[in-house]
């Protein structure tokens, strides 16, 4: 039994949330004492089998048999579907349609709720096909952005779709507003 369950806290926004929250209350029903303990993943990339831990080899024996099970039952019965279901220990869940979102649950709602009108409004303001911009790598434009400042963030959009008040736009506001008198 896990000597002080709320050490084992599981966030709302973490991955896979609804399974980490079974799996935390099958392990309060386990009546042993365990000792969670952090093994860091691919230690078998850097260190000869023979230097890991007992833990280490457990995981990459863990890792290497779930990979080829999951290869073998590929596009079978057997393999793993996305679930609508709402676990006991739960108590909520967001759905999307009728995917239940497990991870990345900001990203698929703004995607779900912007994606159409953002699309639209980029192959209309540059007169892309939708090859090109099927063609344009969206998921490494997303990693950069993420790793910017919310300042350097915010600029960089201006700049990707001209919207600094560079002379162009100063010129087209000063023409608006020439005529404007209070």
């Amino acid at each position: 039994m896990l000597t002080n369950p709320n050490l084992y806290i599981i966030a709302p926004s973490a991955n896979e949330y609804d399974l980490l929250l079974v799996i935390r209350e099958l392990l309060l029903a386990i009546p042993v004492t365990m000792i969670p303990v952090h093994v860091k993943g691919h230690k078998d990339d850097t260190t000869d089998w023979n230097a890991l831990t007992y833990q280490q080899q457990l995981n990459v024996e863990c890792d290497r048999s779930a990979k080829l099970w999951l290869a073998a039952n590929e596009d079978t019965e057997k393999s793993p579907q996305p679930t609508s279901k709402v676990f006991r220990s739960e108590h909520w869940a967001i759905q999307q349609g009728t995917t239940k979102l497990t991870s990345n649950i900001k990203a698929s709602l703004l995607e779900s709720y912007h994606g159409a009108a953002t699309e639209k409004y980029l192959l209309e303001k540059y007169q892309w096909s939708q090859e090109a911009f099927i063609s344009i790598d969206w998921p490494a434009i997303g990693v950069v952005m993420e790793r910017l400042s919310t300042p350097s963030r915010v600029k960089h959009s201006k700049l990707i779709h001209s919207w600094l008040p560079v002379m162009t736009r100063t010129a087209r506001y000063a023409k608006s507003t020439a005529n404007f008198t209070l």
